[in-house]
């Protein structure tokens, strides 16, 4: 790691020094697009080391990482494929779980403490008798709700000091994140003191290390123990890889298209109500299990600084969350960190560039070879049961959602709209890794609803409010972007977690919105059945084209 390396990941000063990402006029958009296609495949296909000398100036893989390549995680049925579940994003998200007084919601009422002293006197003087009664105009509101301390969260991820849901990477260069990471998810047991796993020798931390992945392999990938810390209880969560093909095509869909699909009504399916997932700054997402990117460049990027902790234009590489994981080269940096990892404003007016590990230049590469991915193929369009399977398809409902075209786009199977889909499937929207420098926005709760009591398993009795729509904005718990079907055949596991082994699995648990549908399929006859499937499953990944490994 060099000083510069730990210097700049801070998302403002990248912002501030126009670094907002590759832009509509890439860097190399004047080169050959073979060359820059095939540039952009050799990165795909990379396997990065830390502090790889292929990095231009930046300390190369980590310090925090998920794999150590793109085709590592994007491999089903070829390069840019889906992944298998190993290959899941591990999420933890902190839930308030204290006593604190009650958040009043739209649409919500609750009785008032008595007034006290100083303001019976205050109603006399306005000229209230008592609650509820009150002049024009006046209004007396509840005290707002405490800000929930989160000292000891953030003590424990420096994360949480501006996120509510946070990346937990599985592997980190330092030679203490593993024991540190088994402390988050309920395995502290198998671990050893971070501080002595850091300070061995090295046989002795190789055998330690050992030690720990056997324990893991006994704790098994599913067991995840009741975390507290504080007011806060840790609910752990997972996003399967998804598969990139076609992702030049959706690149390509018009905001007006996706609009128009979210005025479109089913007279025969009036539940189905898709909306735009708008972001924040007013794009509309395409991309990712909740449609939380707008665009291609957006999340090549993205994935670059989350999942191989890469520093690349405007994307800041994860950061190690807890100050005591620094390793030797990061103490010794001249750029002072305070304890929740943030930059010193001091150190701030040194820092002049980011020291990148993927050019700009590299990164629209890298990008034209993902949007020059082929489309997915569909096979046997004759065949008698597929073209049955095809009608099945569209007549119990699941057509409204994946719908075979959008704007141009033949053969996409989605409307790339956000659904509720009902608790069952409810997760944390958006998440993120840790940045160290990040502003401290104000860390609120969510309302109980989308509380612990979703996130939980089955057999807890805490009673659920129905989530609220809006009308507009990012997706929330229980709202999923409609995957687009094409290649559907060759990217199992399904679901956003990857918790459906086969396609039938997958049916079973669409709630919400697509609860009837599910149903309908499964009122069928067992030959009606396998024609659908018959259908889904000539949906296929592309043939082998120009640029395009088959693994």
């Amino acid at each position: 790691m060099t000083t510069s390396g730990i210097a700049i990941r801070a998302g403002a000063l990248a912002m501030g020094l126009g670094l907002i990402g590759v832009g509509p006029a890439a860097p190399g958009a004047d080169r050959p697009k073979a060359d820059r296609v095939a540039e952009g495949r050799e990165l795909f296909l990379r396997e990065w080391t830390p502090n790889d000398p292929r990095s231009p100036h930046g300390d190369g893989l980590g310090p925090v990482f998920n794999d150590s390549s793109c085709v590592g995680c994007h491999n089903a049925g070829g390069s840019g494929g889906g992944g298998p579940s190993s290959k899941n994003v591990d999420i933890v998200t902190a839930v308030f779980n204290g006593s604190r007084p009650q958040v009043v919601g739209q649409g919500q009422a609750v009785a008032a403490p008595p007034p006290g002293y100083l303001q019976r006197a205050a109603m006399s003087l306005l000229g209230i008798s008592g609650p509820g009664r009150q002049p024009s105009g006046i209004q007396l509101s509840p005290p707002p709700a405490p800000r929930p301390d989160t000292s000891k969260l953030v003590e424990a991820h420096a994360g949480f000091r501006t996120a509510r849901s946070v990346v937990l990477h599985k592997s980190s260069v330092d030679p203490g994140y593993e024991a540190w990471r088994l402390t988050m998810t309920g395995g502290s047991q198998f671990a050893p003191e971070m501080a002595t796993l850091a300070n061995l020798d090295p046989e002795s931390r190789a055998e330690a290390e050992m030690a720990q992945i056997r324990n893991l392999e006994k704790m098994g990938p599913n067991m995840r123990a009741q975390v507290t810390i504080g007011d806060f209880e840790l609910v752990h969560s997972q996003r399967n890889p998804t598969a990139l093909f076609g992702a030049g095509p959706i690149d390509s869909i018009p905001d007006a298209a996706i609009e128009a699909a979210a005025l479109v009504k089913y007279p025969d399916f009036p539940e189905v109500a898709g909306r735009v997932a708008r972001q924040k700054d007013g794009r509309i997402g395409r991309f990712g299990w909740k449609a939380q990117t707008p665009t291609l460049n957006d999340f090549v990027l993205t994935a670059c600084a989350v999942e191989l902790g890469l520093e690349v234009p405007g994307h800041p590489q994860g950061g190690l969350p807890k100050p005591s994981l620094r390793t030797a080269t990061q103490t010794a940096c001249k750029v002072e960190l305070a304890v929740d990892g943030s930059i010193q404003p001091h150190a701030k007016s040194i820092l002049e560039a980011a020291p990148l590990d993927l050019t700009a230049e590299q990164c629209a590469s890298l990008e034209s070879y993902i949007r020059d991915l082929p489309t997915p193929i569909e096979l046997n369009r004759a065949d008698k049961d597929v073209e049955a399977g095809r009608a099945l398809f569209a007549r119990v409902g699941c057509a409204t959602c994946h719908s075979a075209r959008l704007g141009d786009v033949e053969g996409i199977y989605s409307d790339m709209l956000i659904h509720d889909m009902g608790q069952e499937l409810g997760d944390t929207g958006s998440y993120t890794p840790f940045v160290p420098g990040s502003d401290d926005p104000d860390f609120i709760d969510p309302p109980i609803s989308e509380t612990v009591a979703q996130a939980q398993d089955e057999d807890q009795e805490t009673p659920v409010r129905p989530a609220k729509k809006p009308k507009t904005g990012p997706a929330t718990r229980q709202e999923w972007r409609t995957p687009p079907l094409w290649g559907v055949r060759d990217s199992s596991p399904y679901l956003h977690d990857g918790r459906a082994p086969t396609l039938e699995r997958a049916i079973v648990h669409h709630g919400g919105q697509g609860e009837r549908s599910a149903k309908a399929y499964f009122a069928l006859t067992p030959r009606e059945r396998m024609q659908v499937q018959a259908f889904l499953k000539s949906l296929a990944a592309p043939a082998e084209g120009p640029g395009y490994a088959r693994r």
